[in-house]
């Protein structure tokens, strides 16, 4: 079994996780640079994609990056140092984020041919088919490891294994501007991407995990 690297330092995981990184098992190294701002965010991503390879060859043929890779099988492979590389998947939460990209097509147009199972469209879902309101769940696999990978993360990196967007809602679906800015930033913790970005992805896995 393979090791997170953290800090350029090897860092064994749970036992119930089965792990490949790019030092150890030749994963391939995405785009970063060097982190200047204290790490207080973890971003669950979904990919609306079917497989891990083809997520990672999109990622480096776009020339963006994402820490971690959460394959159908609940294998994770990871692309860059947790604690000192920023990489680009999160918009005006890059410099301050690790993410971790969930492989799962999201929407029944996107998973034909595949084994998977759907719940009726919530309030966050994106339905590339209007006539087909269904969100496709990630794997039982996924859930679980997600469940012991997210709280072990937080706690080696100190980020806050808190839920600041656990309060959005149909009336309320992004997290308020703020600042002179005017962006969104939610607070510390773990978040979904669609919570603060133009994308509708990592909603389902958030509430996963607040009501584990």
């Amino acid at each position: 079994m393979s090791c997170f690297i953290i800090n350029g330092l090897f860092v064994d995981p749970p036992k119930e996780l089965n792990v490949t990184n790019w030092i150890e098992d030749n994963e391939p190294k995405f785009k970063a640079k060097g982190r200047t701002k204290h790490l207080k965010h973890f971003v669950l991503h979904e990919n609306a994609g079917r497989s891990a390879k083809n997520c990672k060859n999109t990622i480096i043929r776009k020339g963006y990056g994402v820490h971690l890779i959460l394959a159908r099988d609940g294998k994770i492979s990871q692309h860059g140092d947790l604690a000192i590389e920023v990489m680009i998947h999160a918009n005006q939460l890059n410099k301050t984020s690790i993410g971790i990209e969930v492989i799962n097509p999201y929407a029944p147009m996107l998973a034909k041919g595949m084994n998977y199972d759907t719940i009726p469209a919530e309030w966050w879902t994106w339905c590339p088919d209007k006539k087909d309101r269904n969100y496709v769940l990630p794997t039982k696999k996924q859930l679980e490891t997600l469940k012991i990978l997210v709280p072990f993360l937080c706690k080696e990196l100190n980020i806050p294994y808190e839920f600041p967007t656990s309060n959005l809602n149909r009336k309320q679906r992004k997290v308020k501007r703020t600042g002179w800015r005017k962006q969104r930033i939610p607070g510390p913790g773990v978040v979904a991407h669609r919570d603060f970005a133009k994308h509708s992805d990592g909603r389902y896995l958030l509430e996963t995990l607040i009501n584990s």
